[in-house]
């Protein structure tokens, strides 16, 4: 009698604590492999897929037999920072799993908190000021959405139907129904310029590290606002808050940053023009990115092309 084969297997690992439930949710949605949860693994040289947030550095040079490395977020950017990332491994993001809802959701807030003058007055019940100023129309505030990939679009997308004046920017031209779109260097500086609220977007590459900066800041009209929902990385910190305290921004709302949490001392706990959110725009839906997962699964067994597969060379 001849033994049985090698057992196929899967690890999960997510820094903010919840392997135990992706490992659960995946061992329904994806049965056809046995999942575990790292360090604690039987055998991994039989671990063939990965599904990780933020895994520990030398964690991949330990599974010789992996052959795709799954996201269990929107960003990749901590998969392809890894140095022990093998060169032809396919990493693989989620399309969506219940995040552009979300996310809609947390700009649509945002761009009304500055709209609607919310922003100033709740820096005027801290002052026992009652000072109500004249309501504007949507039409008078334009918004920019910097990234225009699956959240960016939707975004861009809600904010038109809601009726605000909405143009979006993209590393390459892309086309949205009804919306002004613009790309390359000369493109990002049009949005600028034409944006009383910029949402940012977009992942994090070599290019688009620092982008939110003075230069960027320069041209935004006087008295715009930002929203980052992207990466912290995409911020200098220190130019953002010169521009808050010269008051050529008046505002600031910050999903991300680049230490999470900030340290207790850092100023965005206290500034009164910055808005922290604890990285909860948009939150990835477990059972959605599970199904995804075991999409993808059946397609990588059956050689067929993977969804959501990330291009190196563009870095998403």
């Amino acid at each position: 009698m001849s033994s049985p084969g090698p057992v196929l297997r899967g690890v999960v690992y997510s820094a903010d604590g919840s392997s135990e439930i992706w490992q659960r949710a995946l061992s329904r949605y994806a049965a056809g492999l046995r999942w575990e949860i790292w360090p604690a693994l039987d055998r991994p040289e039989e671990v063939v897929a990965a599904a990780l947030w933020l895994p520990p550095p030398g964690m991949l040079s330990t599974l010789p037999a992996l052959r795709v490395v799954f996201s269990l977020g929107a960003g990749v950017d901590h998969l392809l920072a890894l140095p022990d990332l093998p060169a032809a491994l396919p990493v693989v993001r989620l399309a969506d799993a219940g995040m552009a809802e979300q996310m809609i959701e947390y700009v649509l807030y945002g761009v009304l908190r500055f709209h609607r003058d919310f922003d100033r007055y709740q820096a005027d019940q801290d002052l026992g000021r009652w000072a109500p100023s004249a309501v504007k129309r949507r039409h008078e505030t334009r918004v920019g959405v910097l990234g225009l990939g699956a959240l960016g679009s939707a975004v861009a997308t809600a904010l038109h139907r809601f009726g605000l004046p909405v143009a979006g920017w993209s590393r390459t031209q892309r086309t949205l129904a009804d919306i002004e779109t613009f790309s390359g260097p000369p493109g990002l500086v049009a949005l600028a310029r034409r944006s009383q609220v910029l949402v940012a977007l977009l992942p994090l590459t070599p290019e688009t590290r620092g982008v939110l900066s003075r230069p960027l800041f320069e041209q935004m009209p006087e008295g715009a606002a930002l929203i980052n929902c992207g990466r912290g990385e995409l911020l200098v910190e220190a130019d953002l808050l010169a521009a808050l305290e010269s008051g050529h921004l008046r505002g600031a709302m910050l999903d991300v940053l680049q230490q999470e949490p900030p340290p207790p001392a850092h100023p965005f706990w206290r500034h009164r023009a910055v808005c922290l959110t604890p990285h909860v725009a948009a939150s990835t839906r477990v059972e959605e990115a599970c199904e995804q997962i075991a999409q993808n699964l059946t397609r990588l067994i059956a050689n067929e092309p993977l969804v959501g597969l990330v291009d190196r060379a563009r870095g998403y």
